[in-house]
């Protein structure tokens, strides 16, 4: 599913790209060609992969990854495409392993 192409022939609006059995791969906002706003990705099985922001096609806000049994892969913001503040990453049985901070998108030590 997909919403259509700019008058220059970049993708604009709501699109949906899906796996060979027909899951939804990947789904957001196209705007002239970049990603802009919410977008989520899926396993093949349907369960969420992951969710976060875009802005002019960089990453911005919170984002989140999941493991594939439902649980927390790990959290944290990007500003301009860049990590910052407080990342959380967590073992695939959901218990946290690790906290990391970030600046510019450098690791703080």
């Amino acid at each position: 599913m997909n919403s259509g192409l700019s008058a220059t022939d970049e993708k604009t609006g709501y699109w949906e790209y899906s796996w060979d059995n027909g899951q939804i791969y990947f789904k957001g906002n196209w705007d002239n060609g970049v990603m802009h706003g919410a977008w989520e990705s899926y396993y093949p099985t349907g369960k969420l992969l992951g969710e976060g922001n875009y802005k002019n096609g960089l990453r911005d806000g919170k984002f989140s990854s999941y493991h594939d049994n439902g649980n927390l892969e790990y959290e944290g913001c990007f500003e301009d495409g860049k990590r910052i503040g407080c990342w959380r990453f967590y073992n695939n049985d959901g218990g946290l392993s690790k906290e990391q901070n970030y600046k510019n998108g450098n690791e703080l030590k």
